[in-house]
């Protein structure tokens, strides 16, 4: 019976993955999602950053194939630069990309610090930069890869998920 109920709104909202204003005239998207009146709450959120890291990995796993052969703290690192920058944004850190290939964190973390995107959001670079260098304890270490490996197994997940026909 719910499913059904599902079906018809689906049916008759149709989906817009993009921001419209609906006829009566507020900000809408997805099957009717009323943004103005609703929003989102802080799980909804979750599950929306969820969705755009599960793409930032799928996009990851295309361009740079090699990115999971890296420490999960490097891996970790990747993933929130591609999140923020894009994954072709973080493409374009070369320098940076080539100073991980070779092993050579120090540079890395030096050509992360020299870009435009370090100047612009100086917290965030200083914080991952120093992740590369100084994250190097066992116990920190156990995390990070705690961490991936818990995301990577999410991102599996909702790949593969369906809620509703």
């Amino acid at each position: 019976m719910a499913l059904h109920l599902i079906d018809d709104l689906k049916r008759f909202e149709g989906f817009r993955g993009k921001v419209y204003r609906c006829p009566g005239g507020r900000l809408t998207v997805g099957f009717g999602r009323n943004l103005e009146d609703n929003g989102v709450c802080v799980r909804e959120a979750e599950l929306l950053l969820l969705f755009d890291v599960a793409k930032v990995i799928e996009q990851l796993d295309t361009s740079m194939s090699y990115w999971r052969d890296f420490s999960a703290v490097v891996q970790c690192v990747l993933v929130q630069m591609g999140f923020q920058l894009g994954v072709g944004g973080l493409l374009g850190f070369r320098k940076f990309l080539g100073a991980l290939r070779a092993g050579d964190l120090v540079q890395a973390r030096a050509e992360m610090l020299n870009s435009l995107w370090a100047r612009q959001t100086p917290r965030r670079a200083e914080y991952l930069s120093n992740l590369l260098v100084h994250n190097s304890s066992e116990s920190d270490t156990l995390v990070w890869e705690d961490s991936i490996d818990e995301l990577l197994f999410i991102v599996h997940r909702l790949k593969r998920m369906t809620l509703v026909k």
